[in-house]
């Protein structure tokens, strides 16, 4: 969304044109007061910026007085003093009514009107803003604004005598689409990638749509038509797919696409367009941020790492935990959330060591976490210090010295720190769990493990499963093997096509049944009011998971947290356990 800091630009421009003043002068000039109400509105101190551009105004004849009615319009408004702001932009009107900043001074008188709920002369204001300007910025806020304003606070008399004060074409054609409404049926962009590497699962999370969208029209009459488009897994394809299903099919709403890159791209088109975006498989962090109307149902890489560290807090009993994580984007994101998450309970992180994705040797990192964790407890007495570093295969060696003696315990220098921790948070990203597991198994086999949402597809492999017995981690499935365990979806989707859906068939088919109860047609629907009923949403019961959007945010808060143990995966917290043990 456009903003308005071009206008702060514009001034502190200005202020920067005006040549250093030298010596001492019992009376500022025009151009130092300038210069001080600038930095006295850049500074928020709006009452100062008010009085010198006051200052200006009162000399008169100054080549800064356009700019100091504005500027003064604007303070008086951020303090308030709607009438005082509007006195200041009528001002500015009248005596540069074509001056550069008399739109500028159309849009504060918009504001102005609709802090006092007059919302058609907003409409004018915001109309006479975005014809009259040549500051592109402007233009298309006030464009933005006029579309949401006509749409939701004009009745059906005021919408159709403002049209007679349009010039603009486009404006008139953007408002006249609100006043129509969407036609049936109505059009559901996806973008998705259809080939390349990851062009099989692009196909199943459509399939996944398609299956949804057909049950139901056949359930409720739905009347929707899917377009997809292949974004080739490329963000300039992905752009171009999303531009042309908004502006030449003339989607209602949107859904992709797998990857976090693509995604954002899709996103940036939908937040400019007004289009609502459902995201359904990235956990990236952010592109809900990108626009107001940009829904993500995958608990992001941040979440994730605060659900574990809530668990690690609240079942485990952990009070102190060391970190090994992949110094990569994902890896850093899960970190952020785990140790914030935990800090703010009240517990420690000792040590948090990192890797490059393509280690192989472990070692130095362990050994780093071994030291810290050995100095928060004292040897006893009667212990012996072996300095020999164990082996990868010394489990067994380790086993052995233990039982020599009566009363003597064998404390490693590297190694046994590990135990004195409550737990070990290991959020590996891919492949390297089969030789960092092992590592730290032979290094301590007893440490506790939580993993990330990665181990899900990681633990049962025959490498693994020796290492990974015991292992807590965060996951978007309930199971591996089964992705769909709410509702009907299973049978339904075997019923159709013969065969049991994948995870991805499960995204496509969430996506879709969390968009459709917004199409349901009560008076004129538009994009804007999709995304509306859309941010409304709190709980949403899916096939994979019931998802929980709290208050304000427009991503799915909820995980599962699961166990590997005895070759199988024992569910620990359910999503809603999670949202229950979040901190207050």
């Amino acid at each position: 969304m456009v903003g308005k800091v071009p206008l702060i630009f514009l001034f502190l421009l200005l202020a920067a044109a005006i040549p250093p003043v030298h010596g001492q002068s019992p009376e500022l000039t025009d151009a130092e007061h300038w210069q001080s109400a600038v930095e006295g509105y850049a500074q928020r101190d709006y009452g100062a910026a008010g009085q010198h551009a006051q200052r200006v105004i009162r000399r008169g004849n100054s080549t800064y007085e356009s700019a100091a009615w504005l500027l003064l319009a604007r303070s008086e408004l951020r303090m308030d003093r709607l009438p005082s702001a509007q006195e200041a932009a009528e001002r500015l009107i009248s005596l540069y009514p074509h001056g550069r900043y008399a739109s500028h001074a159309h849009y504060v008188l918009a504001e102005v009107a609709f802090r006092q709920e007059r919302f058609f002369d907003c409409a004018l204001q915001l109309l006479d803003a975005a014809q009259t300007t040549d500051d592109e910025p402007l233009h298309l806020l006030a464009r933005e604004k006029l579309e949401r304003l006509y749409e939701l606070y004009l009745s059906d008399e005021q919408q159709g005598r403002f049209l007679a004060w349009v010039d603009h074409p486009e404006i008139m054609a953007e408002l006249t689409a609100v006043r129509q409404g969407y036609r049936l049926p109505l059009k559901v962009g996806v973008v998705v990638q259809l080939s390349g590497p990851y062009g099989e699962e692009g196909q199943g999370l459509l399939a996944g749509i398609e299956h949804a969208v057909a049950e139901a029209m056949r359930r409720s009459r739905l009347a929707v038509e899917l377009i997809s488009r292949d974004s080739e897994g490329n963000v300039v394809e992905a752009v171009r797919a999303a531009h042309s299903l908004i502006t030449e099919e003339g989607v209602i709403a949107l859904i992709g696409d797998l990857a976090g890159q693509t995604s954002a791209a899709v996103a940036a088109v939908a937040a400019e367009r007004g289009v609502p975006l459902i995201i359904p498989a990235s956990a990236d962090v952010g592109l809900s941020e990108i626009g107001d109307n940009v829904f993500q149902l995958m608990a992001d890489y941040r979440r994730e790492g605060e659900i574990a560290a809530a668990y690690a807090w609240e079942t485990m009993g952990a009070r102190r935990v060391a970190i090994l994580a992949p110094d990569s984007e994902e890896g850093v994101q899960r970190v952020e959330g785990f140790r914030s998450e935990f800090e703010a309970r009240g517990g420690r992180v000792t040590q948090a060591q990192w890797y490059y994705p393509e280690t192989m040797d472990f070692r130095p990192q362990l050994e780093a976490i071994d030291r810290e964790a050995l100095a928060l407890r004292e040897p006893e007495p009667d212990t012996l210090q072996v300095a020999a570093e164990p082996q990868m295969e010394s489990v067994a060696e380790v086993d052995s010295l233990m039982l020599e003696g009566d009363s003597t315990a064998v404390v490693y220098r590297y190694g046994p720190g590990l135990e004195y921790l409550d737990a070990l948070y290991v959020p590996v990203q891919g492949e390297e769990m089969a030789l960092l597991a092992p590592q730290i198994a032979a290094v301590s086999p007893y440490a506790r493990l939580i993993g990330s949402a990665t181990c899900l597809d990681l633990v049962r492999r025959e490498s693994n499963r020796r290492y990974t017995e015991g292992m807590v981690f965060p996951a978007h499935f309930a199971s591996a093997t089964q992705p769909a365990v709410e509702g009907d979806f299973e049978d339904l989707y075997r019923e159709r096509t013969g065969f049991p859906p994948d995870r991805w068939n499960v995204l496509g088919w969430d996506a879709f049944n969390f968009l459709a109860p917004a199409l349901k047609r009560d008076g004129k629907l538009s994009p804007a009011l999709v995304a509306r009923r859309l941010a409304g949403t709190g709980v949403y019961r899916g096939a994979r998971m019931e998802m929980h959007f709290p208050a304000g945010s427009r991503v799915n808060h909820a995980l599962y947290i699961l166990r590997y143990a005895g070759d199988s995966l024992e569910m620990l917290w359910h999503p809603r356990q999670v949202i229950e043990n979040d901190a207050p």
